[in-house]
């Protein structure tokens, strides 16, 4: 191509442009609009590597003598048009140009080793905690094939969670997490089982779930619908879920929950291709509330491959910012204030890990402050400190670590090659 640039300009990038360097490739986005430059020449891996060692973030380019090749010019006319940055001709300006590009810094950060003994603060833990699932007991009559393995993957009820000596949760444990604090962030209260209804205390569980009540889901098996009584009915209302496997239904039961059970939101467990056929009525009923989740079985691995694991256009088509992606970089969006509270008393993050302590004998804040502190904790499990995803150009941009990835042992659930 025509040269297009001569002579010296000041080089910066726009502060809502995210940049990503790795060995190999660099990308660049324009947050605002979502237009990318992805490049793996290494002349522009060098060039913008110099230019995020300097300390202002603008570097002076000399077209006329060190960036004469036609690649440069290609990439700065693409860099201008896309809005990412600029080019400052240097007659015009008296200095190098004030520029403000943002990188992510967490001010005291409490998981810094000299912050580790420093007592938090009280209504720092509090509004510490978003969700929180508590297993009022293990008890169901039913025998599902995967009871063990839902829970570990989504919300769902459960006879195998905490120690087998223990059946139902004291309602003492339940009436101490809330007795002396307010929890301002806590939006969800999953409540699961077990199955519910059979639990000894439901009343006093209730009633000292008062103030949370519109934050309150409760969670029951298909096989347990007919269980749900009016005091479950009252307290929770149209905040029921019920878990369906699509292997195990047939067009009755399909029929049954459009019907007679559309006041309920529907769970629906998928494992593969022909059971997403199976459901298809309920997908295109108006008259009920539904979500689609899938279930790995073992055995599936394809299926997730082709229908949940991430592709480059699935990646773009979400909105990033930069806000957004300086978050990724630095907790884990999805585990960040969960916690779930076993029959036991046990208290861990996810299912699939293990517990931070027993609210038999810790507070709930002495489990909060080890959430936020614990060199392990999913609370901060992010991409970037895993081995298979560290060195992808999208480390930043995928959705964060879930319990697929604790369950499947597939560390990065996508199908991109960068």
């Amino acid at each position: 191509m025509s040269r297009i640039y001569t002579g010296k300009y000041y080089f910066y990038f726009e502060y809502y442009t995210y940049i990503k360097i790795t060995d190999t490739g660099v990308l660049l986005l324009n947050t605002l609009d979502n237009q990318k430059i992805i490049s793996n020449e290494k002349m522009i891996i060098t060039l913008i590597e110099k230019l995020l060692c300097k300390k202002n973030y603008v570097l002076e380019i000399d077209f006329d003598n060190f960036y004469t090749d036609a690649l440069y010019q290609s990439f700065f006319d693409e860099v201008r048009n896309k809005y990412m940055g600029d080019l400052i001709d240097v007659k015009l300006s008296k200095g190098e140009p004030v520029n403000f590009y943002p990188i992510p810094k967490i001010e005291d950060n409490i998981r810094k080793k000299e912050k580790k003994n420093t007592p938090l603060d009280y209504n720092f833990l509090c509004n510490s905690l978003f969700n929180l699932n508590i297993f009022l007991n293990s008890v169901c009559t039913y025998n599902c094939s995967y009871c063990n393995d839902y829970c570990k993957q989504f919300n769902c009820c459960t006879k195998f969670v905490g120690n087998d000596v223990y059946h139902s949760i004291e309602d003492t444990i339940i009436e101490e997490l809330f007795k002396y604090a307010k929890f301002e962030n806590l939006k969800r209260i999953h409540i699961l089982g077990g199955n519910i209804s059979l639990y000894k205390d439901i009343d006093k569980a209730l009633n000292y779930l008062t103030d949370y009540k519109e934050s309150c889901y409760a969670y029951f098996k298909y096989n347990n619908i007919q269980s749900i009584n009016k005091k479950i009915l009252s307290f929770f209302d149209n905040r029921i879920s019920i878990t369906v496997d699509a292997s195990e239904i047939d067009e009755k039961d399909v029929s049954l929950l459009i019907n007679d059970y559309h006041e309920f939101e529907i769970q629906i467990v998928v494992s593969d291709e022909l059971q997403i056929e199976k459901i298809l009525p309920l997908t295109e009923s108006t008259s009920i509330s539904y979500k689609i989740v899938p279930f790995y079985n073992g055995r599936n691995l394809s299926f997730f491959e082709n229908h949940v694991f991430m592709n480059e256009e699935d990646i773009f088509e979400m909105q990033f910012t930069i806000k957004k992606i300086h978050k990724n970089q630095h907790m884990n969006s999805f585990f960040f204030g969960n916690l779930t509270v076993l029959p036991d008393g046990n208290i861990c993050i996810d299912m699939n890990s293990t517990a931070l302590g027993n609210l038999k004998n810790e507070s709930i804040f002495d489990i909060l402050t080890k959430a936020l502190k614990n060199e392990d904790s999913l609370w901060f499990k992010t991409r970037n400190t895993m081995t298979a995803c560290s060195d992808c150009l999208f480390v930043d941009l995928c959705p964060p670590v879930s319990s697929y990835e604790l369950v499947t042992g597939k560390s990065n659930p996508c199908n991109v090659k960068y």
